[in-house]
């Protein structure tokens, strides 16, 4: 990417597991030091899906054919929420949000299949660091009512 200058709209989706978001992250973080006009819009669906067609409009407007409409004053992220209309995304400052605030999670072996679980309200103690490098694992997370399974993919997380 050393040459690279195109203003971009990248689109992508979070339940995309052929190609997923933490294969774009890194493009992001190369495009934003190099100072390149940069949009995201990541919605809830697989591979594929792209923006709303305004938000295209409007970027390809500018980028492709100069007309000044003021994208590059919109919010740089665009991220439809869990059960929204793809159509309606919420507008973030950038991506990843610089209000989001750091999430404390205690996690603990629930069975043989070395799902995880996150305890609510629960000080975590004797913590081990282990390696989870089954694709299969998930971590279930409660997050005000709502339970959600995330595919961990291998790493280090602190398990009680």
């Amino acid at each position: 990417m050393k040459d690279f200058k195109a203003a971009t709209l990248m689109a992508h989706g979070f339940n995309d597991w052929n190609v997923m978001i933490s294969h774009s992250a890194p493009f992001i973080k190369v495009l934003k030091g190099k100072g390149v006009p940069l949009q995201v819009y990541f919605h809830q669906g697989g591979h594929g899906g792209e923006p709303p067609f305004a938000m295209m409009n409007k970027w390809f407007t500018r980028y492709l054919f100069g007309v000044e409409n003021n994208v590059e004053n919109d919010p740089k992220a665009w991220i439809v929420r869990e059960k929204d209309d793809r159509s309606k995304p919420t507008p973030y400052a950038d991506y990843p949000n610089p209000d989001a605030l750091p999430v404390e999670f205690f996690l603990s072996r629930v069975h043989q299949k070395q799902d995880l679980s996150y305890l609510k309200n629960q000080k975590a103690t004797n913590i081990i660091t282990r390696e989870w490098p089954d694709p299969g694992t998930r971590l279930t997370v409660d997050l005000n009512g709502t339970s959600i399974k995330i595919p961990v993919v291998g790493g280090r997380v602190a398990v009680k």
